[in-house]
């Protein structure tokens, strides 16, 4: 007895994220300014004294160093410090020791160091710390010497490395501490090996090594190797397997990688790959998602990506990659802080080609949007209800006003529905956090699209996600016929190839760019080629068979004379709405789930009418030539229920009868078989 497949469309659940694809909670971006000239580099600080977290940026060709005043309410205005300045990055410290942030930046254009000293109130004064630093390309600010004066460090990318001696009065000497190293990015000042001096890490890009300067308290250094990749362009230093000795997190420009150098305790290092990131250009760590463990932040100038790698905090950490930010022209440099002061990390970037300075801000500590769900994804108009369901993230447990806006696919308003967190609106369990309730079906042959609005009554803080999901009352879009385009059948060790087809069931809608990914969970099947192909648009009850073949080869050891199969996983506008399946026969004319295996052309079975059917159904065979023919009934289970018909036919068009009798009301399969031809198989529904 030939067993078949049941059919069936599968209601499922689909979640979808918000465009930020965070794993806990977004960030929002903020738009500062985007009119800075070359933005290369901009940080977090409070310039004013006011409390509340200002900005500083420079900008890469003949630009500003620039800050932006923040007003308390992240609304920022930009104050020049000085005109054509080429920065590529500025450091904010304070060397003079009068409680304000000095600016520090320098000019790889006409070899300047400089600092700007800060009056407390945003006011600057600038002063030439060198204009002899070949290529001068990167600052950090550290006491070197252990007086408790703060000295300028400076990378450079043809005059090595050097420090600049502060004599107490911000007057500076310069000192050398490796004057072979070329292509300097980046130098991390941080007490390494915990000694309560102040040690050096560099990024090396010209000769592709971060290199370690462990400081003998006087400003005396030794280098030690860590170990490179090409392009090394920026470095930071932290803890990041929480064991205990400092790690560093890297970003390689022409080798695209972020990732980071795990110390043996010893300063023998280990390197982790974490992502191919094309044009690695910066990189930081910090507690991101405030779990107790580092986590990475980086961008990438050539992707024009910003992302962070989130820290799992296991003794061996693995990564989990969530990217923020896409299409931030050219970014550079970033910096993290709590910009809003609401207690979560933020973080600022800058854009070279965009000149964009903006900042993204954490909802950590936020009420928020975290997913969202519909189910089942496809149902017939007005034939039941959609369940919608939302997670919010509600850190202080706040009264909130949750609404899901409901738009149909030329984006027209067609509902609003309020959601609730009480266990009585398919919410699950009152109080989870999930929202919820239940969309009638609209009577209309549709795709629409969820937008989620929350409105945060107690923090009078509102969030919105568009288009968080999406269903459909359009189709189903359901497996119509395969054509094998092989005779005799390959078997194992050879090719197949194929075309499926697919039905709108719609009565009058159509169904715009669909794309069917066809699936095997059977190891011995490689799928070659046509593993997702295009149908264009299936218009309302049409089928189409697209002229892309599909070919999978069958392993030598695969069993002969069997089935394999396959799911469909089919999309609209690159939405999944509906599943289906397809039996694929293996070395024999087979029988495939329930619909079309016509191996010699000519040879076709009609659709039943009607269907479904109360008493009596007719069926069309159409046969190529004169042949014996069998047309039997099966069940889902694959047990023969009825003899149709048996006999020779001349060529031609054929009609037969296929009635209830004393058959229970289901699913059943018409298989046309002809010894000649191959099998043909048609769906038809029963109703008492």
């Amino acid at each position: 007895m030939n067993r078949i497949l049941p059919y069936g469309l599968f209601a499922f659940l689909c979640l979808f994220r918000v465009s930020t694809a965070l794993a806990d909670f977004p960030f929002h971006q903020h738009s500062v300014t985007t009119t800075f000239n070359t933005a290369a580099a901009a940080r977090i600080g409070d310039l004013d004294g006011d409390g509340d977290m200002d900005l500083a940026a420079t900008g890469w060709e003949a630009s500003d160093v620039a800050w932006f005043e923040n007003d308390g309410d992240q609304n920022f205005t930009e104050h020049t410090i000085e005109e054509g300045f080429s920065g590529r990055d500025v450091i904010l410290r304070d060397i003079d020791g009068d409680g304000d942030l000095d600016v520090f930046a320098c000019d790889s254009d006409v070899n300047e160091v400089k600092w700007w000293e800060n009056d407390g109130t945003g006011s600057f004064t600038g002063y030439m710390i060198t204009s002899e630093l070949a290529s001068a390309h990167t600052m950090e600010v550290g006491d070197i010497d252990g007086d408790g004066n703060l000295d300028p460090i400076c990378a450079s990318w043809l005059g090595g490395l050097v420090w600049f001696e502060n004599d107490g009065e911000e007057n500076f000497t310069q000192q050398v501490i490796d004057d072979e190293g070329t292509g300097g990015t980046c130098v991390h000042a941080i007490d390494w090996d915990g000694d309560e001096d102040t040690d050096l890490v560099v990024s090396w890009y010209e000769d592709a090594m971060i290199a370690l300067y462990l400081n003998d308290g006087s400003g005396s250094f030794t280098r030690i190797d860590v170990g490179g990749r090409n392009g090394m362009h920026w470095i930071h230093a932290n803890d990041i397997d929480s064991d205990g000795d400092m790690d560093i997190a890297s970003a390689a420009y022409a080798a695209s990688l972020i990732g980071w150098w795990e110390n043996d305790g010893n300063n023998v290092f280990e390197h982790h790959s974490l992502y191919n990131f094309r044009g690695a250009s910066w990189v930081t760590t910090g507690d991101i998602d405030n779990d107790g463990d580092i986590d990475i932040f980086g961008s990438a100038e050539i992707a024009d990506e910003i992302g962070w790698w989130e820290n799992d905090g296991e003794a061996e950490p693995t990564f989990e990659r969530h990217i923020i930010a896409e299409n931030f022209q050219r970014v550079m440099g970033e910096d993290l802080g709590d910009i809003d002061g609401d207690g979560d990390i933020d973080f600022v970037a800058a854009a070279v080609d965009g000149d964009d300075v903006a900042w993204w801000e954490s909802l950590l500590l936020d009420t928020h949007f975290s997913q969202g769900a519909v189910a089942p994804i496809f149902m017939r108009p007005e034939s039941g209800s959609f369940v919608i369901n939302a997670e919010i993230i509600n850190p202080h447990e706040n009264a909130l006003l949750v609404s899901c806006y409901i738009n149909n696919e030329d984006s027209t308003y067609v509902n609003n529905l309020s959601l609730y967190d009480d266990g009585q609106h398919s919410d699950l369990e009152e109080g989870d956090n999930i929202w919820g309730n239940e969309l009638a079906a609209p009577a209309m042959e549709d795709f629409f699209s969820m937008d989620i609005n929350i409105m945060d009554t107690d923090a009078l803080y509102g969030d919105f996600v568009a288009d968080f999901a999406h269903c459909t009352t359009v189709g189903p879009l359901t497996f119509d016929q395969l054509e094998v385009r092989s005779d005799p059948l390959p078997g194992p060790g050879e090719r197949i190839t194929f075309q499926v087809s697919l039905h709108n069931e719609s009565a009058s809608a159509i169904a715009p760019e669909i794309r069917a990914e066809m699936v095997t969970e059977d190891p011995l099947i490689t799928v070659q080629s046509g593993v997702n192909v295009g149908y264009n648009d299936v218009g309302p009850d049409s089928i189409y068979m697209p002229t892309s073949n599909r070919r999978v080869l069958v392993d030598e050891n695969h069993l002969a004379e069997t089935e394999v199969p396959f799911t469909l996983k089919i999309t609209s506008n690159g939405v999944q709405y509906w599943t289906d399946s397809f039996m694929l026969p293996i070395g024999v004319n087979a029988v495939d789930d329930r619909d079309d295996v016509a191996l010699i052309k000519g040879f076709r079975m009609a659709e039943p009418y009607p269907n479904p059917f109360n008493s009596t159904s007719l069926v069309s065979i159409e046969l190529p030539a004169t042949c014996e023919l069998e047309l039997r009934l099966y069940n889902l289970l694959g047990e023969e229920v009825q003899v149709i018909e048996k006999g020779i036919f001349a060529p031609g068009t054929h009609q037969f009868a296929i009635h209830a009798n004393n058959l229970a009301s289901g699913i059943y399969l018409v298989q046309a078989k002809s010894s000649e031809f191959g099998s043909l198989q048609r769906r038809i529904v029963l109703v008492r």
